[in-house]
């Protein structure tokens, strides 16, 4: 289903095939976040995550832009999921 002003979004993983691809996996993104991703329930997310063995880097926190935590995924690489301020 469209709805207005909605954006589709797709993500590509690739598998690195290479000596050079390979030596970056989980590095790709430096130290900082390699993805950043906005939902409408952090805690809710957070707490679902976390039981399911998902890695964090710390707890949530609340600060002007919204409520976020970092996590990582299977290679290392650092995802910062945040759920905006309400309005």
């Amino acid at each position: 289903m469209d709805l207005p002003c909605s954006h589709e979004t797709v993500l590509a993983l690739n598998v690195a095939t290479s000596d050079g691809d390979r030596a970056l996996v989980g590095k790709q993104g430096g130290t900082f976040p390699f993805l950043g991703l906005t939902t409408d329930d952090c805690l809710g997310d957070y707490k679902r995550l976390r039981q399911l063995g998902v890695k964090f880097h710390g707890e949530r926190e609340v600060r002007r832009y919204g409520t976020g935590v970092m996590l990582e995924e299977l290679y290392g690489n650092k995802i910062f999921l945040n759920q905006k301020p309400p309005q």
